[in-house]
């Protein structure tokens, strides 16, 4: 859970350099109800508030955070992003922007956060942007090649 008056700046932080480290410690990589909580919180702390979603989010059972996360990690880790993004949006409260946020922290080699700002950016067609699975699609193809790109160096 998101601590009392904790900073965007402090959840970032979270989200960067401890989230990551913490699910692969884990057998197998999964991330917990309270964690999913404060990545809610993050995401909800960076664009519109609906404090609706992290109720929902708060209402999943623990063991069910922690198999439909760690399920969605082994999609993601197979390449399966559609398959990866429905499965952890099958979670109350968790929509395929949350769920891209939960895999491109768990995964940033593999997926990016399907923020507006990624949208507007990669996609010609974001001003019509809708947050679907079939919007995260047209994301994960154009990140997915600018990420292929940087590996070989090619990207400035």
């Amino acid at each position: 859970m998101k601590k009392k008056g904790e900073s965007l700046k402090s959840l970032d932080r979270w989200m960067q350099e401890e989230l990551k480290t913490t699910a692969d410690s884990r057998e197998p990589p999964h991330i917990n109800r309270a964690e999913l909580v404060r990545l809610v919180e993050w995401k909800l702390t960076r664009g519109k508030f609906r404090p609706r979603l992290i109720e929902l989010a708060g209402s999943n059972e623990e063991g069910e955070v922690v198999r439909v996360t760690g399920e969605g990690l082994r999609l993601g880790e197979e390449g399966k992003v559609m398959e990866a993004v429905q499965m952890m949006a099958s979670l109350r409260g968790i929509g395929p922007a949350t769920a891209s946020a939960i895999l491109a922290v768990c995964q940033p080699n593999n997926f990016s956060f399907f923020a507006d700002e990624v949208a507007q950016t990669v996609l010609p067609t974001a001003a019509s942007l809708k947050y679907t699975a079939k919007g995260i699609r047209g994301c994960e193809c154009c990140c997915g090649g600018l990420r292929s790109e940087a590996k070989q160096g090619e990207v400035l």
